[in-house]
């Protein structure tokens, strides 16, 4: 039995929080508690899945190569299959998937109304999320990626906040534009081999008028999703609207899958055309770091501040991911998850504080510390990873993808290193406004829960533990990062 799951271990992965999601549909479950202690045990037990995982995986691989792989027919007569696997950077990214879903859960434990469809909509959205970063065939990664925009469709337009209708709608219309793009470069891409498998169609020699044209359609998909400057205006206003738990997701996961796309199938692909147009690219993701940061200085919502840094901390990934340098990439991917772990916990105690005050708004904030000191103290820890301290997750990504980048042009990495300074200044900001001072009138109402009760404290502890251990011990990640780059036809190295 063991031997059979292991070997399947992927689609158990898989099937594990859709089969969460179909029976908190399908039981006649009275109490609501049911339905979230359900969904958190699937999701949990998604996590522990994962954990098998890392026991299975080899702690290197070769260049290339993919380990628990699984192929099925799906849809022969299109020569698709279900193929999937993982390496070390799909590894890393189901880990980061598998551990900030039972804590999206967690922040939204208490949804304003029909709790069933909410946790079942939230499984649904892990499955989705947890087939595009293993699947190997390019149909079956489009299924998945399609698949996820239905449940934050809905989690955001039906549970979300105020203009919850409108960011909805936005988070749609830019997303399923750039499915559309995505749908005609994946089947351009197919008709030249034949085949949806990406390593068979890594293997071809495309000319660079053709690269550059399937650069644009898969691109704009990815960048969408990431978001990069330009492509990003339907961001704050989601972040803002969707509930907390939505809103840690799509920060800390979704925008993860615009950057793995970027390296999983474009660098390999297109290679050649992203080297002819290297330096654009960079630009722009220099002046998204620039952009978000200067926005996130003078933001007065919580949420949005956190939108407009995310883009500025994604844009130093994408800075990195286009310099076509290997150590930058391999800083890009640690950076993943160290921006992953930071944004989920900003947004957790921003989620921490709207429960209880009902604002977002900065101002009405002020002298926190005195009254919540056990999530000053965390907050404060996450701030610091977010900021990229030396000793926390988020400086040893930040520092060797702007190392990596430095030695393919000094000038971007050098302006990109001025959106560390900028974070600093902003996010250390919004602690002294948020946690010192004098009390403001709102956060003295009484009545208020005044502290993190434990099943708040437990999953923001989770993070700040993380963040800290990555930062001191980086090394566990980056040995399985270093073999699985792909390599980059035409990239400079």
């Amino acid at each position: 039995m063991t031997a059979f799951f292991d070997t399947h271990i992927l689609s158990f992965l898989l099937a594990t929080p859709v089969a969460g999601a179909l029976l908190i549909a399908l039981l006649p479950l009275e109490r609501p508690s049911a339905s979230r202690a359900i969904a958190l045990s699937f999701s949990l037990l998604s996590f522990g899945i994962f954990g098998r995982m890392l026991m299975l995986v080899p702690e290197t691989l070769a260049n290339g190569h993919m380990a628990l792989m699984e192929v099925r027919a799906w849809i022969p007569i299109l020569n698709s299959f279900y193929r999937v696997g993982v390496d070390g950077m799909s590894l890393l990214l189901v880990g980061l998937t598998t551990l900030v879903f039972p804590i999206a859960i967690c922040s939204d434990w208490k949804p304003s109304r029909h709790p069933r469809a909410f946790m079942s909509l939230l499984l649904l959205l892990e499955t989705a999320t947890l087939g595009a970063f293993v699947s190997l065939d390019l149909l079956l990664f489009y299924f998945f990626w399609e698949l996820l925009l239905i449940p934050v469709f809905f989690l955001i337009g039906l549970w979300g906040r105020e203009g919850k209708g409108a960011a909805a709608l936005k988070f749609f219309i830019f997303t399923a534009s750039g499915s559309v793009l995505l749908l005609l470069g994946i089947l351009f891409l197919a008709t030249t081999a034949a085949t949806f498998d990406w390593t068979v169609l890594a293997t071809q020699s495309l000319p660079l008028a053709t690269q550059e044209i399937l650069l644009a359609l898969f691109g704009f998909a990815f960048l969408v999703k990431a978001p990069i400057f330009l492509l990003h205006t339907w961001s704050p206003a989601t972040y803002s609207a969707a509930p907390t738990g939505t809103s840690i997701i799509l920060a800390s996961v979704l925008s993860k899958l615009g950057l793995y796309g970027l390296i999983r199938f474009c660098l390999p692909l297109f290679g050649a055309a992203i080297d002819a147009w290297q330096t654009p690219l960079m630009a722009l993701a220099v002046a998204g770091i620039l952009y978000g940061s200067l926005l996130a200085w003078v933001e007065p919502d919580l949420k949005r501040l956190v939108a407009y840094a995310s883009m500025a901390h994604i844009g130093t990934a994408l800075l990195a991911i286009f310099s076509l340098d290997a150590m930058a990439l391999s800083g890009a991917l640690f950076f993943m998850l160290a921006h992953g772990l930071a944004v989920a916990g900003l947004f957790l105690g921003i989620g921490f504080l709207d429960s209880r005050y009902g604002t977002t708004h900065i101002t009405d904030y002020g002298g926190l510390g005195r009254r919540m000191p056990v999530l000053a103290t965390l907050f404060f820890i996450v701030l610091l990873g977010a900021v990229s301290l030396p000793g926390t997750s988020g400086f040893v990504g930040e520092f060797l993808s702007l190392l990596g980048t430095f030695t393919v042009s000094p000038l971007l990495a050098s302006l990109g290193a001025v959106g560390v300074i900028l974070s600093a200044v902003y996010l250390l900001g919004l602690f002294g406004r948020l946690f010192l001072g004098p009390l403001s009138p709102r956060a003295a109402l009484p009545g208020i829960t005044p502290d993190l009760t434990r099943r708040e404290t437990l999953p923001l502890l989770v993070i700040v533990l993380l963040i800290l251990i990555l930062g001191i011990y980086p090394n566990g990640i980056l040995k399985k990062l270093n073999a699985p780059l792909p390599s980059v036809s035409g990239g400079t190295h």
